[in-house]
């Protein structure tokens, strides 16, 4: 990370500014606390676009399975797909803030959000299905595990700004 990169990122205000940015203090801890910024910062406004799409989810998820059109895992798969519309744009402006291409950013957006469907039909499946459980619990759990990997894979791959 380059000092200016660095002096963006840092939150200090005052002298502590002057130490960090004006000064040679950039290495060691004052880059460590740099880079723990923003990734932090960032993984709020994830959870933030994340629980959005997950409000959506879930309500498309409750008015199939509650209004009987449709079982668990067909439900949950309809409501990840609908979160996953709005997702894409909160994701590409609000959380990571990317000027990548759509050319490159929405195929790699798709392999990621298919894999987290697979991972949530997968798991609505086995744990409505055969184990049983209320489909609420289970979606809780999915819910969970695609948080992870989301964020991950969209972090590392799919909004990473070209190196």
């Amino acid at each position: 990370m380059t000092r200016a990169a660095a002096c963006r990122h840092l939150a200090y205000s005052g002298p502590q500014s002057r130490k960090h940015c004006g000064g040679n203090d950039l290495t060691g801890a004052g880059l460590l606390e740099a880079g723990r910024r923003p990734l932090l910062a960032q993984a709020c406004r994830s959870l933030g676009a994340g629980g959005l799409a997950t409000a959506c989810h879930y309500a498309v998820l409750t008015a199939l399975v509650e209004l009987g059109p449709l079982g668990p895992t067909p439900a949950t798969c309809v409501g990840y797909a609908s979160g996953a519309a709005l997702n894409y744009w909160l994701r590409r402006r609000f959380v990571f803030r990317s000027r990548a291409r759509h050319r490159s950013t929405a195929p790699r957006y798709l392999a990621v959000m298919g894999a987290g469907f697979g991972l949530n039909g997968g798991a609505m499946a086995l744990g409505a299905g055969p184990l049983g459980l209320p489909y609420a619990a289970v979606q809780v759990v999915a819910t969970g595990l695609v948080l992870a990997w989301n964020f991950t894979a969209h972090r590392l791959w799919t909004f990473r700004e070209a190196a």
